[in-house]
């Protein structure tokens, strides 16, 4: 069985966290809080993540703007979250919706969640799934970055 774990993009901080916890729910938070996204669907109601200074901060869908001076708890509209796929590179290192993975001949890509599966895609827009690269094998493909702290790495 495939690991289940998420990373986050935070818009406002501009900085990608580790993901401690989700907190999901179905359909009722969009209700309650007038999301735009689509009725019904399951989304994030709670998120936790590790901030680079080690401590956690937790998301929520909380009207913040009136809270003490301190609080801990922000807008989770600010987070986009990056699904692991369950596949590591060359290094091991394990590979995330959103980073730039380099395959052998030096050609780079973004890995993203499309339908039911994940994708490589270059600059050309050449779209591949990920089973029909070998990434399971990681011998021939590197994670260099992600397209939200280093976007130049797709130029």
């Amino acid at each position: 069985m495939r690991e289940i774990k998420f990373r986050a993009w935070d818009k406002v901080n501009r900085a990608v966290y580790e993901v401690v916890s989700v907190a999901w729910s179905y359909g009722d938070i969009l209700r309650k809080h007038s999301d735009s996204r689509i009725r019904g669907d399951w989304v994030p109601e709670k998120i936790v993540v590790v901030l680079n200074n080690g401590r956690a901060r937790t998301f929520d869908y909380r009207d913040t703007s009136n809270m003490p001076r301190g609080y801990t708890t922000r807008d989770i509209r600010d987070l986009k979250l990056l699904q692991y796929t369950g596949l590591k590179d060359k290094n091991g290192v394990k590979i995330y919706e959103g980073d730039v993975v380099m395959k052998q001949g030096g050609k780079r890509g973004k890995i993203f969640f499309y339908a039911a599966g994940f994708f490589w895609e270059n600059r050309d827009t050449t779209m591949t799934p990920l089973a029909e690269f070998g990434f399971g094998t990681g011998m021939h493909y590197e994670v260099i970055g992600n397209l939200y702290e280093s976007p130049e790495l797709l130029k």
